[in-house]
């Protein structure tokens, strides 16, 4: 795995209906979670 990933821009349809101000692409925060769970088990992350 290398160092720095790239992903391509927030989707139109993620700014349309995303309202945080710092939004991530949903294929990052699909990656980490990928990452760091068991894939049997259920995994929350309120914040």
């Amino acid at each position: 795995m290398r160092d720095v990933w790239s992903f391509p821009a927030i989707a139109l349809w993620e700014k349309n209906f995303g309202k945080h101000p710092t939004q991530k692409p949903l294929n990052l925060l699909v990656r980490l979670l990928l990452m760091e769970s068991n894939i049997e088990f259920y995994h929350l992350r309120s914040f």
